[in-house]
């Protein structure tokens, strides 16, 4: 978790969303929002604690789709509730080195669905 430090306009805190005492990632306030329904009060994912490791994060519902049929998350038990956002899912603790580049991928792909840069300018990070 520690590279998420490294992520521009990112701030790490205890998750307002989570439970579980798991750290959230917060979009700064220097960020303007891309779309409203990708975050929870600036909140784009939070990381459960070790030995769980999961995440929770919101996505495009198109790379939800690709992340679901891969078998590398699920969608949100509570999003079929309408209590939570259906583009709120769940990763899987990452089990080797290839599938945590996969999640750091994938949480760089949420901040860029979540915010513009300070200048006005879209994220480009990789899609999945």
């Amino acid at each position: 978790m520690r590279w998420a430090y490294t992520i521009s306009f990112v701030e790490i805190k205890p998750s307002i969303i989570s439970k579980s005492g798991a750290q959230g990632l917060f979009l700064s306030e220097k960020i303007k929002l891309i779309n409203p329904h990708a975050v929870i009060e600036k909140e784009f994912c939070h990381i459960h604690h070790y030995p769980d490791g999961s995440l929770h994060l919101f996505l495009p519902m198109t790379d939800i789709k690709e992340i679901v049929l891969k078998g590398w998350g699920e969608f949100h038990p509570l999003a079929f509730l309408k209590e939570i956002p259906s583009n709120f899912i769940m990763l899987y603790s990452p089990r080797s080195h290839y599938e945590l580049s996969l999640i750091k991928r994938i949480i760089l792909r949420s901040y860029s669905f979540a915010a513009t840069a300070a200048n006005g300018q879209r994220n480009t990070h990789a899609n999945i």
